[in-house]
């Protein structure tokens, strides 16, 4: 014959190790907390150098664009015999900047 447990015996087992099942639950969801405020300081940071890279990068394009345009000019004029130049439409002209892009949105 098999001995029936003791409800009394296995209830105060499971209130013994409810506190320290308590404390471990509440120590996982602090350190959850934690972890995800940390990841989303890290994500922000990302987010603000992602942003200025666009900046310089923008700046950087704008820059180019510029000189090229001035060396296509003072070409020209040095040139004997060029006419007009050929109009361009505005999409030729046109160099997407990074801000354009679409951004990933995380979280």
């Amino acid at each position: 014959m098999t001995a029936k447990p003791n409800p009394k015996r296995s209830s105060k087992t499971l209130a013994d190790s409810l506190p320290a099942l308590l404390d471990y639950q509440r120590d996982m969801h602090a350190a959850h907390r934690k972890m995800t405020r940390s990841v989303r300081q890290c994500l922000r940071q990302m987010e603000e150098q992602m942003a200025e890279l666009r900046h310089g990068l923008d700046q950087h394009l704008a820059a180019q664009r510029d000189e090229a345009e001035r060396a296509i000019v003072a070409s020209q004029r040095h040139t004997p015999g060029v006419g007009q130049p050929h109009p361009k439409s505005a999409d030729d002209r046109h160099i997407p900047s990074a801000q354009e892009t679409p951004k990933l949105e995380i979280f």
